[in-house]
């Protein structure tokens, strides 16, 4: 991981409040999963009101 110019460097470990989980929301896109995260957003920048993870750690 992070050995290449290429490749995403990151811990093998993160503590449950830091790792992406599958974002939830009314204004999310039916059947297209986004990763959401520590920023209150998803990966890609989506931001939408009672944005949340999953129950499912």
């Amino acid at each position: 991981m992070g050995d290449e110019w290429f490749e995403i460097s990151r811990p093998s470990y993160l503590p449950l409040g830091m790792r992406w989980e599958k974002a939830v929301a009314d204004g999310l896109t039916a059947g297209v999963s986004h990763a959401f995260g520590i920023f209150d957003r998803t990966l890609c920048g989506i931001q939408e009101t009672g944005m949340s993870p999953s129950d499912h750690w």
